[in-house]
């Protein structure tokens, strides 16, 4: 946290400027992945998404841009390719490199956050001078955490044989009407679940996985959009996305 306030303060002196527009606009953020309470691999790479929402009052036009932070100091910059109205929302994803400050074989539990800066503070467009102040009376929904658990490999329990296995292999993506995915082990009891971007199940099932090398899945009345794909193996999450 110590690291992120000295980044927003160095922010602060770099992009105040008298020169700037500014806009009212409440800018609500939240994970979608990592998913609460999954098991990860320190020092690995998995997919980060976020969603975040433009409460309004204003419209955020086409080529104003967002900063975001996440745990771990990693920065994200959108520009919006077009006009965000009020009640809209947006998907952010990219490749998130994970912390490694894990010394024992022991399973740590953190927790995993992203930060909207304020909007107070001013934004870059391609790299030039700022151009928009956001001001923002609601600062309690600029930050979205989860909890998740760091495995290191070297152990023999059953969270680090399924961690070696991710990704899970899943096709077709995009899907239409049925997917097709790899089981963790097979003849074995799995809960699967399908997670929408706003973190809810929409789907949950356990099923076993016999000898088959794939278990068919019917999405056929899931609606388009970004989905996560779940195994869980004795207590231990894997997942993979995918597009409907």
């Amino acid at each position: 946290m110590k690291q992120i306030l000295s980044f927003l303060a160095a922010l602060i002196t770099l992009t105040l400027t008298a020169k700037a527009q500014i806009r009212q606009a409440d800018i609500s953020v939240t994970v979608t992945s990592p998913l609460n309470n999954e098991v990860m691999v320190p020092n690995d790479t998995t997919w980060l998404s976020f969603i975040f929402t433009n409460n309004g009052p204003d419209l955020l036009p086409a080529g104003d841009s967002l900063f975001f932070v996440t745990t771990g100091n990693l920065i994200v910059f959108s520009v919006l390719s077009s006009n965000l109205p009020v009640g809209d929302t947006i998907i952010e994803e990219n490749i998130l490199k994970l912390w490694n400050n894990n010394n024992t074989n022991d399973t740590v539990t953190r927790e995993f956050c992203i930060f909207h800066i304020p909007q107070s503070l001013a934004t870059y467009v391609n790299g030039s001078h700022p151009v928009t102040t956001y001001e923002d009376a609601n600062k309690l929904n600029d930050t979205s955490c989860v909890i998740v658990k760091m495995t290191p490999l070297s152990g023999t329990s059953i969270d680090n044989a399924v961690a070696q296995k991710q990704p899970f292999e899943l096709f077709p993506n995009p899907v239409k009407d049925q997917l097709f995915v790899t089981p963790l082990e097979a003849n074995k009891n799995i809960k699967c679940s399908i997670i929408n971007a706003l973190g809810q199940t929409v789907w949950q099932q356990t099923l076993h996985s016999g000898i088959s090398k794939h278990l068919k899945i019917d999405v056929t009345t899931l609606p388009a959009g970004v989905f996560y794909f779940r195994q869980n193996l004795d207590g231990s999450n894997a997942s993979v996305k995918f597009i409907k």
